[in-house]
């Protein structure tokens, strides 16, 4: 895929591809072992609340009225991530599900993060409404790694590049919203793709913990079908290793999603639906730059970033 950057030094802008390593999950683990094929994202739902609400490629937007905002407890985070420890977790740690992470106070859930897992890797998947350069400045110093802005309106991040330091804007990626290659979330959105019949390891790569402390089986489970447990009364290794998540996870590895009410309608295969599609960014060029320019009145367009050679 291609990497940008703004050249005028008013105005810039940085875009990194994001990566999922497939992991395999068939080596059965004793109770003492560390979980060295546990999923290598943690998701978490801090917040319910979504200040956009309007991608049509979200079921957010389905809603006839706003979802009410709910928070998950900070006794609640501090024992997922008790858990996360006991089991020497070092893998990506986000913060969003449906929802708007900038709309609540991350910075004490990205703070208690890094003091529990300092290995982890955080990240803020955001739509960048609310990301001035001073959130950016004080949710870095709470421990975030990195940031993906998923650009939507014209008042949105990409408005405020020219304010920014090239070095505040490490480790900050922006897309726009139909450069993803996208799911149809589960059957919630069958306008965008019809369900397909290949095996998919997303829900072994990815776990996915709601603000009540219940485990999903994906994401794209927008409606909560398929609970496989609650932290609050089972520990993190426990769920994972249960023998209904084990078969769940098994069976879609093998492309047997009829055994799923959200697989057997779903578009997603593995994770290549979350992430950038090379193809299409490098043949959007054109359209990107005249975007950019557009939204940000300048004559200096972005060019192609050299790689390190």
């Amino acid at each position: 895929m291609i990497n940008f950057s703004l050249m005028n030094n008013k105005q810039k802008f940085v875009n990194n591809k994001q990566t999922h390593t497939p992991v395999n999950n068939t080596k059965k683990l004793s109770f003492g072992q560390k979980l060295d094929n546990f999923v290598k994202m943690m998701e978490f739902e801090i917040s319910t609340k979504c200040n956009y609400g309007k991608c049509s490629y979200c079921p957010v937007s389905l809603e006839s009225s706003p979802v009410i905002q709910r928070i998950m407890p900070m006794k609640l985070f501090k024992k997922i991530l008790n858990d996360l420890k006991a089991i020497g977790y070092k893998g990506k740690i986000s913060y969003q599900r449906y929802n708007e992470p900038l709309a609540v106070k991350a910075e004490d859930y990205v703070k208690k993060t890094k003091q529990a897992l300092p290995d982890a890797q955080t990240e803020i998947f955001t739509n960048g409404i609310l990301l001035s350069e001073a959130r950016l400045d004080s949710l870095r110093e709470s421990g975030v790694d990195k940031f993906i802005v998923t650009q939507h309106s014209k008042n949105g991040f990409i408005t405020r590049l020219g304010d920014i330091s090239d070095e505040k804007l490490k480790g900050v990626s922006v897309r726009y919203g139909d450069e993803l290659s996208l799911s149809n979330r589960g059957g919630t959105l069958i306008n965008i793709a019809p369900p397909r019949k290949q095996p998919c390891s997303r829900p072994s790569e990815t776990m996915v913990i709601d603000v009540d402390g219940n485990v999903f089986v994906c994401s794209d489970d927008y409606y909560k079908r398929e609970k496989m447990g609650s932290v609050k009364t089972s520990s993190i290794k426990d769920i994972w290793l249960s023998t209904r998540y084990t078969n769940f996870r098994e069976n879609l590895k093998k492309g047997n999603r009829e055994a799923s009410s959200t697989c057997k309608s779903c578009s997603r295969v593995d994770s290549d639906n979350t992430l950038y599609n090379p193809d299409r960014l490098r043949n959007n060029e054109a359209l990107f730059r005249k975007r950019l320019l557009e939204e940000t009145g300048s004559a200096r367009l972005p060019v192609q970033e050299k790689k390190a050679s």
